[in-house]
């Protein structure tokens, strides 16, 4: 076989892509696979006040009063018989509030990676680069989520980090385990001032009877002011599919942090979270959340003259099929916190946010 072209690598990082590559042999080369998102949404929150973003601690769909596009992306693919690699650019309001402290030129790129096969058999993987996020159960395509909007604990951690990975699929491809050395908290530079790379793994294992079980974790130095902190962080989940139309998902989040450099005391946060989806038609399906987020001690949900914070959220979305390709959603949303931090249009400060939101979204591969 031929030796893969160091110009293939080249080009995924820089962005594009040759036209002639001597990659493996002719009957192993497979195409290049493009595919692509595209979603708008539209937000009116009742009360609230005009002019400004959805609560700050929400990074998709933040846009308020207004029509807005979330997300476009369009990605690039290509397997070989021992190489693979992805890149993918984006915009949209997501990439705005997600990528607001990478350099400029780097507030487009949602995916930028390569990975090579470890063994014959393709079971173990080795991947680099700016990869999708190994913790939780929802991403940046809105249209995979059981939700309209994200809920607060995916909202709060990371969407995407940059690293090495190495991963292993079992035989039956009931089990997924990786091993990860990252950058920091979803970044794709790090951070100044932090030396130390993070780590992290997940684990998910597919039970015969319709369960999915999901274990990730994120231990590394976090920036807090001129100095870093220890951060420990795990997310676990539960799928269960009882039916073809039936699902629930339980999940919960929890984090640690060093409250000062060197320091003994922890600060901590968690979220617990509990959805079930019902498809009533081949083409609607509904869904329902309940939710909580309690950071007392200001690690995530900062905000200046706010001590700290429980969120409690519900909401009730439906989603409607129009094409295998096109999907309709539309959400209602209410936030409720143990002490007044939501602006209201008379300029007053009330403990409770109800949220409406709609989308359209498009995909194509």
């Amino acid at each position: 076989m031929k030796k893969p072209a160091i110009r293939l690598i080249i080009g995924i990082a820089c962005g594009f892509l040759p036209l002639t590559i001597n990659a493996q042999s002719d009957s192993s080369e497979k195409k290049f696979r493009f595919s692509g998102y595209l979603e708008a949404y539209g937000a009116a929150d009742p009360g609230s006040l005009r002019g400004t973003s959805r609560p700050w601690f929400m990074y998709s769909y933040h846009r308020h009063q207004a029509i807005a596009l979330n997300i476009a992306t369009v990605k690039v693919s290509k397997e070989w018989e021992r190489l693979r690699a992805n890149i993918a650019l984006m915009a949209g309001s997501y990439a705005t509030a997600n990528l607001s402290g990478e350099p400029r030129l780097l507030r487009h790129l949602m995916e930028a990676n390569v990975g090579t096969r470890l063994d014959k058999k393709g079971k173990w993987w080795l991947d680099a680069g700016v990869l999708p996020s190994h913790i939780g159960f929802e991403s940046a395509i809105g249209a995979d989520g059981w939700n309209l909007t994200r809920s607060l604990l995916a909202d709060n951690s990371p969407y995407f980090e940059t690293g090495l990975r190495i991963s292993r699929t079992s035989k039956d491809g009931r089990t997924y385990l990786a091993m990860l050395l990252l950058n920091g908290w979803q970044r794709i530079t790090r951070v100044q001032g932090i030396e130390q790379p993070a780590v992290g793994h997940q684990l998910t294992w597919k039970v015969k009877t319709g369960l999915t079980l999901n274990s990730s974790s994120f231990i590394g130095p976090v920036p807090v002011g001129s100095t870093q902190v220890m951060r420990i962080f795990h997310n676990a989940y539960m799928q269960w599919d009882p039916t073809d139309r039936l699902a629930f998902l339980l999940g919960f989040d929890m984090g640690w942090q060093d409250d000062e450099a060197g320091g003994t005391r922890r600060k901590y946060w968690h979220s617990p979270i509990l959805i079930s989806r019902y498809q009533f038609h081949d083409h609607v399906t509904i869904a329902a959340r309940l939710e909580q987020f309690l950071d007392l001690h200001r690690v995530i949900m900062t905000k200046p003259g706010l001590s700290g914070i429980q969120v409690i959220g519900q909401s009730i979305n439906v989603d409607v099929r129009l094409t295998p390709r096109l999907l309709w959603r539309s959400e209602l949303r209410s936030l409720m916190a143990d002490s007044p931090c939501f602006e209201t249009q008379d300029g007053k400060i009330s403990q409770y946010r109800t949220l409406g939101t709609t989308s359209l979204s498009f995909r194509w591969n």
